[in-house]
This record gives C-alpha cells, structure tokens and sequence, in this order.
C-alpha cells in the first residue's frame, strides 16, 4: 500500500500532566510538592500518582493494599476517583486551546492534537509556552506541549518531557527526604526541546535512540515483544528495519507507524468525534451481592447511564445484551461467567424499553446462591437515529412510528428536566432510591466546580 503522506505542518501535543493528581492539587494547594495518588471505583487500585509518588515505588495499577504501608509511612494522600471535577476541568482545558487553533482533536480526557499551521516555524516555541503559560493562569493545570511533524513525533517527545520533569522532581523530593544534595539524572538530548519541529534528522535519530520499542505510539505489548525478540530494541532500531518486514509482520498499522517517526505524516488530525458503535456500562460492586433484586437495581441504573450516551451522540440501539460474573475468590472456588444478548423489535434509544429486555436478559443468566462481583449491559447494533429506517410492522403499520415518536419525545423531556434539575431526578422506579450496592468512594474529594454546596469557601 502506498501513503499519501501529509505535508508536512506542526502539530501540537497538549498533555496534562498526571491529570487527576493535578486536579485534586487545584483546590488543595498544600498537596504540591507531595506524594499523591488516586484510586480506581471500590478504591481498589492506583490509577494516577505523582511524580513524588512514583519516586515511592507506588506502581500503576497496583492494588491499594499492597502500597499502604508505604502510604502511612510517607504521607501520601490518597483520594477516589472525582469522574465529574475530572470531566468538568478537561472540558475547560480544551475550550482554553480551540483559542490556539482552528483544528482541534480532543484525543482523551486529558490530551489533544493541534494543528499549529498558522504559526512561523521560528515562533513555534514561543507560540508552545505561551499555550502552557494561559492553561496554568486561567485553570492551574500543568501541561506538556510538545511540537513536531507528526502524531507520533509529538508523542515521543512528550514522553521524554515528563521523564526529565519526572527526574528533576524526585530529585527534589529525594532530597527532602534525605537532606543532602544529589545530582538529578536528566537527559541530555540535542535538539531536544518543546519543538523538535524540523530538527536534524541526525538530532531526530538520536532522540529516537532513547526510546524503549515498547513506548512508541501504536506499538503493543505483543509487537514489542517480538520486535525485541529480533534485536529491535529502541524507535531508531525499528525505523531502521525492512518495510516490507514490517509491512508483513505488523501490516499497514506497523508501516505507518514508521513512517510517522522519520517525520512522514501518516496520521491526520480528526477533527470530529465519531459515534460509539457500541456502549458499555458496568461497575464491580463494593461487596460481593448474592441478592438478585441487588442486581437488577445496579443494571437498570448501568442501562440508564448507556442510554443517555445514546441519545446524547443521537443514535438507536437494536441489540442489548447483559453480562454478569462472580467473585473467583469466593463459592467454594467455583467461577461463573455469562452474558445474553437480545434483539429490539424496533431499534430505540428509550431507557424503558431497552431495560425491560435487559432485566430479561439477567433473568435469564442468573444462577442462584453464588456471589456476583459485576454486572452490567453493553448496547450494539448501534445507527444514527436520522438515517434509522422506520422499520414497520405487518399488524401495526403506522401506530407504530406514533409510538416511535411518543417515545423520542418523552425521553426528550426526560433527559431536559434530568439536565436542568439534576442527575436522576426523573428515573425509573427498577433503579431503586437506597442504592447500597453503589462504588465506594470514601476518600472523594467535593465536586467543586459541578455541585453549589461544594464550591470551595475562602475566609477572608
């Protein structure tokens, strides 16, 4: 396969740094400079750490249990995952950027792709510290802005970046704890900096020469073990290879991948968010339920959150299925997993009918007597709701589109009055008031930006 390759224009990585973390250091200045972490739902495992944190040995993933006498003996702050403040920040990040760009690509929660043609290339740095500088004013979050030709490029460079900001901080850190002074290991990399937009490609080289095969972009585990396997050890061992090798071990993904880091553009900018084509929802539960009303509450709540993702991309569903899975560690030893599928009549995108074949479906899987960790729903067969043919029945005719647009207009009003006054203050009675099942999050932090009781108070 041939490429068209792209010409060649900067394009800016916008990366929060440790993104959770930051936001719970926004509204609690005294945690600067120390170890924090946050954890998973349940407050299971560690999902974001600090750089102090990491310099610990607090690993991702880790099971909070297992770093908790590290916790205590350091101080760390430990806080649950804050979705919404999380959510709420990221979207004021981004409206901060679309002011440096006409093309924006909001690629996570925490990161976006800019495409900076309108910037002279000898401006292109200045341009860069003044997008990190606005985003520290206006909100307080510290990012990573990183310049060059490519996706991939930008990438690699912003990984480099956090290692030398990841190296001089525990260097600091470090030396608090010890109190004596110690020099800070950091890379020294020519030509390395915010912009490595049109470098040398003897700077490039050997920027790539520090890259481990398993950090690049695109590259999986399974691909940089093998590519390991064959002596390719760093980005400048891979760009070095054989196409047609790469081309037919790692197909065109593989080949691309190169391609973007010797500066080829590859991978464009996409600039508008595309519809899920299917949607899960799910959440392990705090304590083992053995209660089936227990799960039915949970997965009614589970499909009311899928469906208001559906009709918030405007789409309809024709097929739900449910899953539910046990505790490995508990019946006797004996594990249990199983999942159903079943079909609309009619695809739809209405809470009331798409949980009544849920609550169906679980019916259906569910074993008596054992002890369920998960439930949960994932809606397929996903189309937009304008292009949906009106799908007609023999008997019914047109009564049916009468009942399609009944209840396209009663979830339009149900989703209105849930915006306007608050999360579920219109709901399904199946998805119950008490909600004990519910995640624990007995270390959040308050939802400061989306809840008035919770704004932050300043005493003057």
């Amino acid at each position: 396969m041939d490429f068209k390759y792209k010409k060649q224009r900067p394009i800016a990585l916008v990366d929060c740094n440790n993104f959770y973390v930051s936001c719970e250091r926004l509204f609690n200045p005294a945690l600067r400079f120390k170890p924090v972490v946050v954890l998973s739902n349940n407050d299971g495992c560690v999902i974001a750490r600090s750089n102090e944190a990491k310099f610990l040995g607090i690993k991702m993933g880790e099971p909070y249990f297992k770093c908790k006498k590290i916790v205590q003996d350091h101080g760390v702050a430990v806080f649950s995952s804050n979705y919404a403040l999380y959510a709420d920040l990221s979207k004021r990040v981004m409206s901060v950027l679309e002011r440096f760009t006409s093309n924006l690509e909001v690629y996570s929660i925490d990161e976006a792709f800019l495409d900076l043609s309108h910037v002279e290339k000898d401006f292109l740095e200045d341009y860069a510290m003044e997008i990190r500088s606005v985003v520290l004013r206006e909100l307080g979050i510290p990012i990573t802005v990183s310049i060059a030709e490519t996706k991939t490029l930008c990438k690699l460079n912003s990984y480099l970046q956090k290692e030398v900001l990841k190296k001089e901080q525990s260097f600091n850190f470090k030396k608090g704890l010890k109190g004596h002074n110690i020099k800070p290991k950091v890379l020294n990399v020519p030509g390395m900096s915010m912009n490595v937009f049109g470098i040398k490609e003897a700077y490039r080289d050997e920027i790539l020469k520090l890259i481990d095969i398993g950090e690049i972009w695109g590259i999986g585990k399974k691909y940089a073990s093998f590519l390991k396997s064959k002596g390719v050890m760093t980005a400048y061992d891979f760009i070095n290879l054989d196409m047609e090798f790469v081309r037919k071990k790692m197909k065109v993904c593989g080949v691309r991948t190169q391609n973007e880091l010797k500066a080829l553009s590859c991978i464009d900018l996409e600039l508008s968010i595309r519809n899920k084509k299917s949607i899960i929802s799910s959440k392990s539960f705090a304590k083992d339920e053995v209660d089936l009303k227990v799960l039915q509450e949970a997965l009614s709540n589970y499909v009311a959150r899928a469906c208001e993702k559906l009709r918030d991309q405007k789409s309809v569903c024709l097929s739900v299925g449910v899953f539910v899975r046990t505790n490995p560690f508990k019946n006797g030893g004996e594990y249990y997993s199983n999942s159903l599928v079943l079909n609309l009549d009619v695809a739809s995108n209405s809470t009331l009918k798409i949980l009544k074949l849920a609550k169906k479906a679980l019916d259906k899987i569910f074993r008596p007597g054992l002890a369920y960790k998960k439930v949960g729903c994932f809606l397929m067969g996903i189309s937009d709701v304008d292009s949906e043919c009106k799908q007609m029945d023999l008997f019914e005719g047109e009564g049916l589109i009468e009942k399609q647009d009944f209840d396209s207009k009663l979830m339009g009003v149900w989703d209105l009055i849930n915006k306007k006054h608050g999360k579920d203050k219109i709901l399904s009675l199946a998805m119950g008031f008490n909600k004990k099942w519910q995640t624990q999050r007995g270390l959040k932090s308050n939802s400061f930006t989306t809840c008035w009781d919770n704004l932050l108070k300043v005493k003057i």
